[in-house]
């Protein structure tokens, strides 16, 4: 009889530790999961199944009570004084920060930039940094390699911000995200800050706690007491790609404090399991301090201010939180003259669910809003399952002029793209706001608009603005002015014009297009909760100790025997980079329907010496031996391996090898080790040119030296170790209203040209885009101007015309030159819109031509 040998990976969440403690670089490699790593075990075959089922009990009991504990030490984090809400009324400050994508250009107010105010809330931490993101992407590098840095600039610098303050500045950066990844990308910058020590990092897989739903919650606070909360991901494009809209508050720690309350909880639920226990952990959360029944007061601009923070789902809030959806209804439902919308997707359905459902919450009561004779506007991005998402659209404005006063409008907001550039990127390049402005409400969210974000189980956050309608309202006005600027722009389209000539026809410039499938994440077709199951049968029943070494590299996995190949696999399905924290079960991984019954002496990782380099003569023995199977486990039963190979008698694995693939094999190590062996010759030149200074633009500079490196628009000092330490090249304040940054140049430059709808016009340029519209560019800045038509002068005539550039009537059919000719007699008299012209004769412009000439040339 041959010994059974199953090898499973398995995505489960990380080992339990305490939520507050920091790891430092050294101690977190020494806890990391392994991957690309080679691990070793020997076995010695022998019926012990007494000794497993004593372990893995006794195993459980220990994970059991440390998470136990774990759970009371993040429990313990509320137990905290609670903020001064008179204090906060004075010291509140909310400012409304945006990202406006590259090349774009508004005429109308432009808050200060999400870059902005992530760098200040960053650099100014003192002891601690929260984040919840639902993604991780600061660095191009993970979508377009080395040309990362001609659109990631901005991102490459909040990331070096973020490692600064866990390295240098000794903060207690704590970061959760959500898992699993959906495009190429979404989670490196977060495990890479991990790996540094930077940052102590979780996810929250809500596919396998919950079943479905994501976390979709954007918000970071910085020492309890300033807070970014928005609908722009922690991405790079979310900072010049994409039409972000977020809130700045400075010196709120009532606000903060809520906040910190909904990180503690994301926190705690990364280390359950199933629903059964996050019931139980939600009734040690802390109940909402402010809420819609009572909402926070802050003086904002010398306004009473009424704000508080809402969320999703319902079923995880705690006692007294708001649910987000709730406070949307409630601000359509009591709105009196008007209610506009900014949001990237619009579906009255589950659309992410299999089967989708109709999902009427919001659709409904927008459509109460209509009824009630309400004027609401919606820009919305047709990005996502336009064919479904327009018809819906198309059902909403078909109920224009059902009433007498109904008014409803509807346009697609489209980011345009310049036709060089990668298809990537043109699809990036979309609005991606969340907001709802209406007479007295404000509400900026991170959740779109259908029934997976609201009661799908996907987390989201909105932080809701109240102003009395009866005095001022800076806030809310603000909001108002910002999409009435995108209303008017030249990005929006209409309804109507977009689904014929983007849905039924795809013939104009301003359609979205499909997905490139190269930004999916790799390995993400693979469950996250699901098993990959490698069984093979191996001649391990002899008495003898072996020697196993499995090798887990990229999708590749390897695996042999006293130096024979028993295993040596590429899987599409699988990639262990992106797989975060990817346990490996070899034998024993339950504690019943398992096959094997040896026992392990020796077990030791090394990242450092794949399988060719231990065992150069490595022999590979055939590929019949092994068998794949994926599993996803069902809520309630134990993860088993599963054996689907045949037995196979100890002779026959060495009576049919294969030896034009052993050959094969061989040949490929050794082009592997010709590449290591490469790399190593790289380092030893590097080492060696470290050893006279820095390399930098293909130049060494000594040590101690600065030097400017345009290609990455970065000024760089070379350290007496022989590394470079590089910061921004600072670039100078500019006055023009809309500085463009040229191809090739570090910083932005103030141009006299001016950008009106898709066209270049040049200083002094004068004209009309729209009737009663004058428009004149200067210096870089377009002045536009309206004359209204009761200031046009009254006309006697009863047959009149609007001429083409002008805004007043005048008469037509008129002979002026009849009435009143003011020409003398070497000028023609012609008819001109506004009165006679007078033209010279020919004959009197040659003679004034020869006079001249005469003069200049005596």
């Amino acid at each position: 009889m041959s010994e059974t040998t199953s090898i499973s990976s398995s995505k489960p969440q990380d080992s339990v530790s305490a939520p507050e403690k920091r790891c430092s670089p050294s101690k977190e490699k020494r806890k990391r999961h392994f991957s690309g790593s080679t691990v070793e075990k020997a076995w010695q075959p022998s019926i012990i199944t007494v000794l497993a089922f004593l372990i893995i009990p006794s195993l459980a009991l220990f994970l059991a009570i440390s998470t136990s504990t774990t759970l009371r030490k993040a429990a313990s984090n509320y137990r905290r004084t609670l903020p001064d809400s008179d204090k906060c009324y004075q010291t509140c400050s909310l400012d409304v920060t945006e990202s406006i994508p590259e090349n774009l250009t508004f005429n109308g107010h432009i808050p200060p930039a999400t870059f902005e105010a992530w760098s200040e809330l960053i650099s100014s931490a003192k002891t601690d940094l929260l984040i919840a993101a639902y993604k991780s992407s600061l660095r191009g590098k993970h979508v377009f390699g080395a040309e990362s840095q001609e659109f990631s600039v901005l991102g490459e610098s909040i990331y070096d911000l973020i490692l600064k303050a866990g390295l240098e500045r000794d903060l207690n950066v704590r970061m959760i995200e959500n898992y699993p990844p959906k495009d190429k990308g979404d989670n490196e910058d977060g495990i890479s800050l991990q790996e540094s020590g930077a940052v102590n990092r979780r996810y929250l897989n809500f596919r396998k706690l919950l079943g479905a739903g994501t976390m979709h919650s954007k918000f970071l606070v910085s020492d309890n007491k300033h807070i970014y909360l928005g609908s722009a991901n922690l991405d790079w494009r979310s900072l010049n790609q994409k039409m972000e809209l977020g809130v700045f508050m400075r010196n709120c720690p009532c606000v903060a404090d809520e906040l910190t309350a909904l990180f503690e909880s994301y926190w705690q639920m990364s280390f359950l399991n199933n629903r059964k226990e996050i019931e139980k952990a939600k009734k040690r959360l802390r109940p909402a301090l402010y809420n819609m029944e009572k909402p926070l007061i802050v003086r904002h601009k010398s306004t009473d201010t009424r704000i508080y923070v809402a969320s999703s789902p319902k079923s995880l809030n705690s006692v007294g939180r708001t649910w987000d959806l709730d406070s949307i209804v409630h601000a359509l439902d009591t709105a009196s003259s008007h209610a506009d919308i900014h949001v990237m997707d619009y579906f009255p359905m589950f659309i992410y669910s299999k089967p989708r459902r109709y999902w009427s919450v919001i659709d409904d009561a927008i459509r109460r809003a209509i009824l009630r004779g309400i004027k609401v506007r919606m820009l919305v991005a047709a990005l996502h399952y336009p064919t479904i998402g327009i018809r819906f659209l198309n059902s909403l404005e078909s109920l224009q002029g059902i009433n007498a006063n109904t008014s409803i409008e509807i346009k697609i907001f489209k980011v345009p793209t310049s036709d060089d550039a990668k298809s990537v990127m043109r699809r990036e390049r979309r609005t991606h706001n969340k907001f709802l402005v209406t007479d007295d409400h404000a509400i900026i969210g991170t959740s779109n608009w259908s029934g997976d974000y609201f009661e799908g189980g996907s987390t989201g956050v909105a932080l809701v603005v109240q102003q009395s309608p009866n005095g001022e309202q800076p806030f809310i006005q603000e909001l108002r002015e910002i999409f009435e600027r995108d209303w008017t722009s030249s990005y929006t389209h209409k309804l109507k014009h977009y689904y014929e000539e983007c849905i039924l026809t795809k013939t104009a410039s301003f359609c979205e297009e499909d997905k490139d499938p190269s930004l999916l994440a790799k390995g993400s077709n693979i469950a996250s909760d699901s098993l990959k199951t490698y069984t093979l049968s191996a001649p391990l029943n002899d008495g003898q100790w072996h020697k196993i070494i499995v090798s887990l590299q990229g999708n590749r996995i390897d695996l042999s025997e006293n130096c024979h190949q028993l295993l040596s696999k590429e899987d599409d399905e699988l990639h262990f980079r992106s797989v975060h924290h990817p346990r490996v079960y070899v034998g024993q991984q339950a504690h019943h329907h398992n096959k094997f019954q040896g026992k392990m002496r020796e077990f030791s990782a090394d990242s450092s010496n794949p399988v060719p380099i231990r065992c150069p003569n490595l022999d590979l023995m055939l590929d019949n031996f092994v068998s794949t199977k994926t599993e996803t486990p069902h809520e309630g039963e134990q993860e088993q391996a599963v054996d689907s190979a045949p037995d196979q008698p100890t002779s026959s694995a060495t009576e049919n090898i294969n030896w034009n693939e052993h050959v094969s094999f061989m040949e490929d190590q050794i082009k592997q080790v010709k590449l290591m062996l490469q790399g190593v010759d790289n380092r030893l030149k590097k080492v060696e040119l470290h050893q006279r200074g820095c390399q930098i633009a293909g130049k060494i500079i000594s040590f101690g030296e600065k030097q400017q490196d345009p290609l990455n628009c970065t000024e760089c000092q070379c350290s007496s170790t022989g590394e470079l330490f590089c910061n921004p090249i600072g670039c100078p304040k500019l006055e023009c209203a809309h500085p463009v940054l040229s191809p090739g140049k570090c910083c932005p430059e103030c141009h006299n040209q001016c950008f009106y709808n898709g066209q270049h016009y040049e200083h002094g340029h004068e004209f009309w885009p729209k009737q009663c519209v004058r428009c004149f560019c200067s210096n870089g800045r377009m002045d536009c101007q309206f004359r209204r038509a009761e200031h046009c002068p009254v006309l006697s005539c009863t047959e009149q015309e609007t001429p083409a550039n002008q805004c007043c009537p005048v008469c037509t059919n008129i002979d002026h030159c009849a009435e009143n000719n003011p020409c003398d007699r070497n000028a023609i008299c012609e008819n001109d819109t506004y009165g006679a012209k007078c033209k010279c004769k020919e004959s009197n412009r040659n003679e004034e031509e020869n006079t001249v000439k005469q003069e200049l040339f005596p």
